[in-house]
């Protein structure tokens, strides 16, 4: 063969080759694509079958028991999770984060005691930590400590129900559990109930796929409704035994 024409013709090899890669990538993305979707459909067909078992299992807390809390989510945001911006309602009073604790006692009623941050309602079995906003603590130092004592001017950080004798600390513990109806996007919870159980049984509506609902931590006994990428989500958290899935919940937090 002529010397020029093999030069050319190992000059163009390169550049064939990278034609042929180019070609060989959109259809080796198709086909990975093909991949996750086969096992992303299985996750999907796996936590269903697992979901219809659990259901089957679950025990039913029957509704009727007064006083009644009922946390719902406001909706799906766009990361797929669910959100929380409502608050609760509790026997048909809506409560929220960042209310006045004036508003806790409206609803919650006068029977309370103090202790430094936290009010608790020890018959209902509930307690509310507050703060006082820091465009107020810059106030003169002389009037910073009737602001730190007035129900108008302090913060709801969270709301806490305590179902078991155990609470997150023991300064927000009541003296007696809550024992009212609590319900969780339309899953019934008492001092029984179970976080799998919760899983099971709450409005799967817009949910997609294998979404757990509920993330459990590996660093401490606790569990949260997964609202991760939502930032004007409250957060709900339960406060749980070692074995997280079936052990006691000792209380729930809703808290900004």
């Amino acid at each position: 063969m002529n010397p020029f024409f093999l030069i050319i013709f190992l000059s163009t090899v390169p550049i064939s080759l990278a034609h042929a890669e180019e070609s060989k990538v959109p259809s080796l993305n198709e086909y990975m694509g093909e991949i996750v979707d086969k096992f992303d459909n299985y996750l999907d067909e796996s936590a269903d079958q697992r979901r219809q078992v659990d259901i089957k299992r679950a025990r039913i807390v029957p509704k009727g028991a007064k006083p009644e809390i009922i946390i719902r989510r406001s909706g799906i945001g766009n990361s797929g999770n669910p959100y929380f911006s409502d608050g609760i309602l509790f026997d048909g009073k809506r409560i929220q984060s960042n209310d006045s604790l004036s508003r806790a006692i409206e609803v919650f009623g006068h029977n309370f005691r103090t202790r430094k941050n936290v009010h608790i309602w020890d018959r209902l079995g509930v307690a509310i930590l507050s703060y006082l906003p820091n465009h107020l603590l810059d106030t003169r130092t002389n009037e910073i400590e009737k602001l730190i004592h007035n129900p108008e001017a302090r913060k709801i950080k969270s709301i806490i129900i305590t179902l078991n004798s155990r609470a997150p600390q023991e300064l927000t513990k009541p003296e007696y559990p809550f024992e009212g109806y609590l319900e969780l996007d339309g899953a019934g919870i008492d001092n029984s109930t179970r976080i799998w159980e919760i899983r099971a049984l709450t409005d799967r509506s817009d949910l997609t796929g294998a979404h757990p609902y509920i993330i459990c931590s590996r660093e401490r006994p606790s569990c949260k409704v997964d609202n991760l990428g939502e930032k004007r989500s409250d957060d709900v958290e339960f406060y749980t035994d070692k074995d997280q899935e079936n052990g006691k919940i000792y209380a729930i937090v809703f808290s900004r």
